[in-house]
C-alpha cells in the first residue's frame, strides 16, 4: 500500500485497525492590494490567472515559491503595476512554512503616458527626468507612470537637418510654449512637441562691405552680410541701405540683385532656402568744404565764469561744395593745458556750438551744444539743427559760446584748436 496517499486499498484476509494519521498543517493567503483579478498569480509552478486572491495549505517547515504578473491592463490606458510583497524583496519570492503566512502583492495604479515629436523627426533629443533619448528614441516615448509621479520633460528647441534648414519648436500641443515643464501623471497622457520647418536666407554685398544695413524682416544688421532662420512658406521682407558711405568720401550705391530686382527693398516667399547677393557700384565722391575764417578770437580778458557768446561778424561761415550733401561734426583736440566740460569748474572751460542758417547764434543747450575730445556728429539734436545735412552748394553758420573755468591754476593766454569734421550725408 502507499502510505503516503490518502487512499489506500486493503486484503481483508484478518482483523485491522487503519489509522489516518494527521499533523496541522500551516495556511498561505495570497493576496493582491488593491484587490483585483487582472493578471496572474503563481504559487509551485502553477500559475493562476484572473484571481484576486489564493489560499494554499502546506505541511510545516515547506518551502512555496510565489509570484505575481507585473503588469495588470485594466484598460488600453490604465493600469495595475506591481510594486513588491510585503514579504520579501525579490518579485518572486521563496517563503519557509513556519507558520501562517499572509503574502500581499502591493500595486499602484498607472497611466499610459505618450511623448512624441510632431512630425516625428529623430533629430534632437527628448529628455524624461534627466535620461536623455537622441535618434528615433527621441521621436516617440511611451511608458507607465505611477499615479501622482512627476516628471521633469524637456524637447530640443533646434533639431538641424543641415546648415541651412531645421526643425524649429513651436509649442507643445496643449498650447504650452515652454520647452521644459513637469508633468504630474493623472491621468492618461499623450503629448507631442509641434515643430515647423525653418529654412535659412542669407544676404552678402558684392563688392563686399561692412558700411550701411541689412534688414532681414523685423531685425538690421550691420556688416557685409547676414543670415536668418525663416518658417516654410512664410513670406520674408529683405533690405540692404541704398547707399553704403565709406570712410568720409567714398560711396556704395545699390544696382541691383544679382537674380534681377532692382529695388533694394523685395519680399520673398520661402519654401527652400535662400541666398541673395545684392550687387552696388563703388565710386569715390568729391567732399570739400570751405571756411569763411578758422579763427575764433574771444576777447583778451575775461572774468572767472564769464559767458561770451560769438557775435554775427565773428560767425564762421561753411559752404559745402561736395558732389553730395554733408554732415558736420565736432571735436577738440587741443585745449592748451585745460579740460572741456559740460559746466565751468577749476581748470575746465566749457565750448558750445551750433549751426544754423540765422543773423545771430539765439540760445544754446548746455545738454546737447557742449563740445568734448570726443567727435559728435550733428544731429537735430546736437549742434543743431543745421549741420546734419547739408545740402551742396549750400552754406551753414557756425556759432560757438565759450564759459571760461570757475577757477584757474595759473592766468595767462590759452588757444583752443577745435576740428571740424565733414562726412556724405545720404539718406
Amino acid at each position: 500500500t502507499d502510505e503516503e496517499s490518502p487512499t489506500t486499498d486493503l486484503t481483508m484476509d484478518d482483523a485491522y485497525t487503519a489509522i489516518a494519521q494527521y499533523e496541522r498543517g500551516v495556511k498561505m493567503t495570497i493576496r493582491k492590494n488593491p484587490l483585483h483579478s487582472q493578471g496572474w498569480l503563481y504559487v509551485d509552478a502553477g500559475t493562476y490567472s484572473s484571481v484576486e486572491s489564493l489560499i494554499v495549505w502546506r505541511e510545516m517547515n515547506d518551502t512555496v515559491e510565489i509570484a505575481a504578473s507585473n503588469i495588470d491592463t485594466i484598460d488600453a490606458d490604465s493600469a495595475y503595476i506591481f510594486t513588491g510583497w510585503n514579504v520579501s524583496d525579490d518579485d518572486t519570492a521563496t517563503l519557509l512554512m513556519t507558520g501562517d503566512i499572509e503574502a500581499i502583492a502591493d500595486y499602484s495604479m498607472a497611466f499610459r503616458t505618450v511623448i512624441c515629436k510632431s512630425p516625428a523627426e529623430t533629430l534632437g533629443t527628448l529628455t524624461i527626468n534627466d535620461t536623455v533619448f537622441s535618434g528615433p528614441a527621441s521621436a516617440r516615448y511611451e511608458r507607465w507612470w505611477l499615479q501622482s509621479s512627476e516628471y521633469d520633460i524637456a524637447t530640443s528647441i533646434m533639431d538641424d537637418v543641415a546648415s541651412d534648414r531645421r526643425w524649429r519648436f513651436i509649442e507643445w500641443s496643449d498650447g504650452n510654449t515652454s520647452s521644459e515643464r513637469m508633468l504630474t501623471a493623472s491621468a492618461p497622457e499623450s503629448l507631442a512637441a509641434v515643430y515647423l520647418r525653418q529654412y535659412s536666407l542669407s544676404i552678402a554685398k558684392n563688392p563686399p562691405e561692412p558700411y550701411g544695413t541689412i534688414t532681414i524682416t523685423d531685425s538690421t544688421y550691420a556688416g557685409e552680410s547676414a543670415f536668418a532662420w525663416i518658417f516654410k512658406d512664410s513670406t520674408a521682407d529683405a533690405a540692404v541701405s541704398g547707399h553704403d558711405i565709406a570712410h568720409y568720401c567714398s560711396l556704395y550705391t545699390f544696382i541691383d540683385w544679382a537674380d534681377g530686382p532692382t529695388d533694394s527693398a523685395r519680399s520673398i516667399v520661402i519654401d527652400t532656402s535662400v541666398e541673395l547677393t545684392a550687387n552696388y557700384n563703388a565710386d569715390t565722391v568729391l567732399l570739400s568744404i570751405v571756411l569763411s575764417t578758422n579763427t575764433w578770437n574771444i576777447p583778451d580778458e575775461l572774468w572767472l565764469n564769464e559767458t561770451y557768446t560769438m557775435l554775427a561778424a565773428d560767425s564762421i561761415v561753411i559752404t559745402n561744395n561736395s558732389s553730395y550733401p554733408v554732415q558736420f561734426g565736432l571735436q577738440l583736440l587741443d585745449g592748451d593745458g585745460l579740460d572741456p566740460g559740460y559746466m565751468p569748474t577749476m581748470d575746465c572751460f566749457v565750448l558750445r556750438a551750433k549751426f544754423n542758417d540765422d543773423v545771430s547764434a539765439g540760445t544754446f543747450s548746455p545738454a546737447r551744444d557742449f563740445v568734448k575730445y570726443q567727435l559728435l556728429w550733428s544731429s537735430s539734436n546736437i549742434f543743431g539743427p543745421g549741420g546734419e545735412c547739408v545740402p551742396v552748394s549750400d552754406i551753414e553758420n557756425l556759432w560757438m559760446q565759450f564759459v571760461s573755468p570757475s577757477g584757474l591754476t595759473s592766468d595767462g593766454a590759452y588757444s583752443f584748436t577745435m576740428a571740424i569734421w565733414a562726412r556724405i550725408r545720404l539718406p
